[in-house]
């Protein structure tokens, strides 16, 4: 009986682990610095937090930040940063971040709001595959997008992102 019990905390454990992973992982989302030529300030604190350092991608090691949000908290976003060279977790203000688009099937859908039941389009053509993030709710991000000369803002869904600098996500 005493084994028994044990098992059984012991499955409920790896259950609880992994639904509260999961749970955390929906409340991420990762995305890029916009332009090479851009320093970003990383802050110690989001309350009148000190500039702790700053990053930038650096193009001729071919070493690009990618950035993980992590919460955010009065204009701020908590953050952990990796590159080739180098990794580190501050607050940043979310000035000059962005995301590549992953088309499906020469498709990107954007929506009013960040939930799948608000009103979308579907653009075929975009002018640039880097967009710039305005917002982050959860997994969705707000950006601005150009198609055919008109200027969206609108709300981009996880399975639309590709954060990885070194490929098109396809």
């Amino acid at each position: 009986m005493k084994n028994l019990i044990l098992l059984l905390v012991f499955s409920l454990s790896i259950i609880f682990n992994g639904n509260t992973q999961s749970y955390k992982s929906q409340n991420t989302c990762t995305v890029m610095i916009y332009s090479d030529s851009i320093k970003i300030n990383v802050f110690d604190s989001y309350l009148n937090g000190k500039i702790k350092c700053q990053i930038m991608n650096d193009t001729v090691a071919e070493s690009y930040f990618v950035i993980t949000i992590k919460e955010k908290r009065n204009g701020y976003y908590k953050i952990y940063a990796s590159s080739l060279n180098s990794e580190l977790e501050g607050w940043i203000k979310l000035d000059n971040l962005g995301i590549n688009t992953r088309p499906r099937n020469g498709i990107i859908k954007l929506y009013d709001e960040p939930i799948i039941s608000s009103k979308s389009i579907s653009l075929n053509e975009v002018d640039e595959r880097l967009v710039r993030v305005i917002d982050i709710n959860k997994l969705w991000l707000k950006i601005e997008i150009i198609s055919n000369g008109v200027l969206y803002r609108k709300w981009l869904p996880y399975k639309y992102q590709c954060y990885n600098p070194y490929s098109t996500c396809n």
